[in-house]
């Protein structure tokens, strides 16, 4: 479609052209701040991932394997272990994330769901069917925070 317009104002084409450049440089000066809230954000994220696998490393054995999934996923594998009591796990998780909500101001806690799943490596079965077990089971039993 095309529209025209007929004006006799002799500067009407510079007025729409300093007006168009004037909203440019808005957008451009919005996006700027968006851009910038967005990094801030992942910086933020970032820094509560990396104070949540502190908590699990100091939560868990020297011969736990823990890692990070991806997102915010982590897996504690505990090695030797033939009951896991997992209240017991979530207290002391809970404790040490007390202690870190309590002494870093972030204006948020950080908060977390926990799943068991046990795996008998005699049976058949991949890492990742295993891991999509928990995580649903984890999702199961995730308790609401305000």
């Amino acid at each position: 479609m095309a529209a025209w317009l007929k004006t006799s104002d002799p500067n009407f084409e510079d007025r729409i052209k300093a007006l168009l450049a004037q909203k440019r440089e808005q957008a451009a000066d919005v996006d700027d701040k968006v851009a910038a809230i967005i990094g801030q954000v992942r910086a933020e994220g970032d820094k509560a991932l990396k104070t949540f696998a502190d908590v699990l490393r100091i939560a868990f054995r020297e011969s736990d394997v823990i890692g990070r999934l991806g997102s915010d996923k982590f897996v504690a594998l505990l090695t030797g272990s033939s009951v896991v009591e997992i209240p017991a796990i979530r207290a002391r998780l809970e404790e040490i994330l007390e202690e870190r909500n309590a002494t870093v101001h972030r204006g948020y806690d950080i908060h977390f769901s926990i799943g068991q799943l046990e795996c008998n490596p005699q049976l058949p079965g991949s890492i990742e069917e295993l891991m999509a077990q928990a995580d649903a089971f984890t999702w199961q039993t995730a308790e609401p925070h305000p």
